[in-house]
């Protein structure tokens, strides 16, 4: 499946993660060049954001599928199925807020908290 977005771990800057078209997360190694993790999602990814903290990842899919992966687990544990179109994510720097836009012309705001 296609690669459709990188995004560095604000952490941990050898760490590289994708969205890819095969409906995995790939967390990369760049020390090794090698592909340290492969998360299994719902649907074809799209993007992808890391929380500011590193412990997160938001993923959205094609079918406006939006997938929150905990990195400590490095499975997704909240799923959320939007009924219009979900365009970019993102967090605010505190980690606390989750932004997404939509086609609707709106930008859904959610409080995050572990």
């Amino acid at each position: 499946g296609s690669v459709d977005q990188l995004r560095w771990d604000p952490k941990q800057s050898w760490l590289l993660g994708s969205a890819s078209g095969d409906k995995t997360v790939r967390i990369w190694d760049t020390r090794t060049g090698k592909c340290a993790q492969a998360i299994e999602t719902r649907g074809e990814n799209i993007n992808i954001r890391w929380s500011p903290n590193g412990q997160h990842i938001s993923v959205g899919d094609k079918d406006d599928n939006i997938s929150l992966i905990d990195m400590r687990k490095c499975m997704a544990v909240h799923q959320i199925k939007f009924p219009y179109e979900a365009n970019e994510m993102a967090w605010d720097p505190s980690g606390e807020l989750f932004f997404i836009t939509t086609g609707n012309g709106t930008i859904e705001v959610f409080r995050f908290a572990e």
